[in-house]
This record gives structure tokens, C-alpha cells and sequence, in this order.
């Protein structure tokens, strides 16, 4: 019986983002006649691949951009965080709302250039809570002026 060989073929296949849009200044981000945001978004830094490929696998359905330069510093993310910018946040102001929903965990980015493959998990995790709780929840409000309301939810999913 004649075994026949066959050659191992090795792919490397490296996993990138997907591409995302990039803004230097708050006056490049999409907004409307009013000069308010026209869109949630969520961003990140420049050179944070591992960021945003996590990042990916979260958003739906709030689109993605990444920052550079002057509006980097601005959102504090140069370093990989993360910030939720929510529509209709006034592009002027949008530093101050970009505080109230900022990742400000340990980032995946960091640990994987460390070499600490245990706390980039541990990142991951982290940025997941996060984003589910703080990025992805919508804050709605109802007034009823004294009236009774019977008010009915149907989930997405």
C-alpha cells in the first residue's frame, strides 16, 4: 500500500480592521445644518488596529471613525481609548460629550505591544462591558403630563 503525500501549503492571513473614516478636527465630523454630530459614532486612535478590530465585532449599528491629529487630543484617544460621540452633541462641544462616554480602560493595543496576551484579554473584556454598557444603550424619556401611559417595548432581537 503506497501512501500518497500531499504538501502542507501554510497561509498566513493576517486579520485587519475594516477601513474606517479618519477626522484630524472636530469641524471634518459629519454633521447637519446645525452644525450638531448627524450621527452616533464611536472612536478611537490612529495606529489602534487591534482596537478597532474589536471594535468591529461590537458597533453595530453605530458607525465607526477614527481620529487623528488635533481632534485626537481633543477626545483624549491618541493613546487607543475609546469615546461615544452621540448625534446631535454640537460639533463645538463635542470634547465635553465625548467625557461622558469614554472608554478608560486598559486598552488591547497597549497589552499586545507589551506581549501580555492575558491582560489584552482581560482588555477585550473590559471594552466589551463597556461598550455594551455605556456606548450602546440609549438613554429615552417619556412625559405623560399626569396621564397614565402603558408603554410597550419590543426587543430587537
Amino acid at each position: 500500500c503506497n501512501a500518497m503525500r500531499i504538501p502542507a501549503l501554510l497561509l498566513c492571513i493576517r486579520i485587519t480592521a475594516a477601513v474606517w473614516p479618519s477626522y484630524d478636527t472636530a469641524a471634518q465630523l459629519p454633521k447637519d445644518a446645525r452644525a450638531r454630530l448627524d450621527r452616533n459614532l464611536v472612536v478611537t486612535g490612529a495606529g489602534c488596529e487591534r482596537t478597532q478590530l474589536r471594535l468591529d465585532q461590537l458597533r453595530e449599528p453605530r458607525e465607526a471613525a477614527v481620529a487623528g491629529g488635533e481632534l485626537a487630543r481633543l477626545l483624549k484617544v491618541e493613546d487607543c481609548g475609546v469615546v461615544c460621540l452621540l448625534r446631535g452633541a454640537s460639533i463645538a462641544l463635542v470634547a465635553a460629550t465625548a467625557d461622558l462616554r469614554r472608554y478608560a480602560g486598559d486598552t488591547i493595543d497597549a497589552a499586545l505591544e507589551a506581549g501580555d496576551h492575558s491582560r489584552a484579554h482581560a482588555a477585550e473584556k473590559e471594552l466589551d462591558e463597556w461598550y455594551d454598557r455605556d456606548c450602546s444603550a440609549v438613554e429615552l424619556g417619556f412625559i405623560t403630563y399626569g396621564n397614565a401611559a402603558n408603554v410597550y417595548w419590543v426587543h430587537p432581537r
